[in-house]
């Protein structure tokens, strides 16, 4: 029991060291109810994700890797095959002609929730290397494709690169986080999510300085 609590004791510090280093915070303790919460780097999803991330850009650097599965987190909770609840949701088993009539109009598919030309430009991407849109090789195929355009990203500037070059330039993963979500996520709201997915950025920062 005693080498259980210390080595237990070191794999929390050294997390806890990652965490501080990613990204300094100032910590408030109050006493609360406990209450059980997912950690997105316990996700065989978000592992994965990470994973296949890695593998397709793997000069990516893990702040920057972090930022791109914190929103991922915000998006589906690294879930490939999600599609957006509604009434008009269509069963998860629809064939890809019926989800992608639907996503068009606008409803979110996949760990990103692609919708509308970006959603129907998913599923072409699968079909023309005969996989499922659902495969996770093809989603970070497709997302690192829209990430290096900077077309994608949120245009303030005449040069139409200021919202990639921001996310390029951040040195933190707070930094680089909020960059992706503000101009290449882009929701009606970015703060309403914002701590949510820098929770999962802090996490899957942690989990991949471990590896």
């Amino acid at each position: 029991v005693a080498l259980a609590l210390i080595v237990g004791a070191i794999g929390g510090a050294f997390a806890a060291r990652a965490w501080y280093h990613a990204n300094p915070v100032t910590i408030t303790v109050t006493k609360t109810r406990t209450v059980d919460r997912p950690v997105p780097s316990d996700s065989k999803a978000m592992r994965a994700f990470a994973v296949e991330l890695k593998r397709q850009r793997p000069d990516l650097d893990d702040a920057d890797a972090a930022a791109i599965l914190g929103n991922v987190w915000g998006e589906s909770k690294g879930d490939t095959a999600a599609l957006e609840n509604g009434a008009s949701t269509p069963p998860a088993s629809a064939a890809d002609d019926v989800i992608g009539k639907w996503a068009a109009a606008g409803h979110g598919i996949g760990a990103l929730q692609w919708t509308g030309e970006r959603a129907t430009a998913l599923i072409a991407r699968a079909q023309a290397a005969h996989e499922g849109w659902r495969s996770v090789d093809i989603q970070v195929a497709f997302l690192l494709t829209e990430m290096d355009d900077a077309s994608m990203w949120r245009q303030p500037m005449p040069d139409g690169a200021a919202g990639l070059a921001a996310f390029r330039s951040a040195g933190d993963v707070r930094t680089a986080t909020s960059a992706m979500l503000r101009g290449f996520v882009r929701p009606a709201d970015p703060a309403a999510s914002e701590h949510a997915r820098l929770i999962g950025a802090l996490s899957m920062y942690a989990w991949l300085q471990s590896r």
